[in-house]
């Protein structure tokens, strides 16, 4: 097998674990934080080709394959406890009680309409 293709191999195996250590704590900085250094270890692995050694070559790209359905499903249990927290949030600003406000005049003014909540999350 082609030295190189298994270099780039093993640290793409790399990236992925501790991708995916920092999806199982729900880390999301850590992991975002990866994603560049993931897609550059990607690309060069996948510009090379193994040249012998099958039967490694074999072993190689079933760990990655193995990883990668591991980092999939962590991504997705992260992408859904972040839609329960924003749920939870969004349930709280809907449930928050809008004070009675009153005009010049004494009046008691119209309630305006709800507060606009704008997340971002950003790593």
């Amino acid at each position: 097998m082609n030295d190189n293709w298994k270099s780039a191999g093993e640290e793409l195996a790399a990236v992925l674990k501790a991708e995916n250590a920092a999806l199982a704590a729900l880390d999301m900085p850590r992991a975002v934080a990866l994603l560049d250094r993931k897609s550059a270890k990607v690309a060069i692995f996948e510009a090379l080709r193994p040249t012998s050694g099958h039967a490694e070559a074999v072993t190689l790209l079933e760990q990655l394959a193995a990883l990668a359905q591991e980092n999939r499903r962590l991504l997705d249990r992260a992408i859904k406890a972040q839609g329960r927290v924003i749920g939870v949030i969004a349930g709280l600003v809907r449930q928050t009680p809008i004070a009675p406000r009153y005009g010049a005049r004494g009046k008691l003014r119209p309630e305006r309409a709800p507060l606009t909540l704008t997340l971002s999350a950003q790593a």
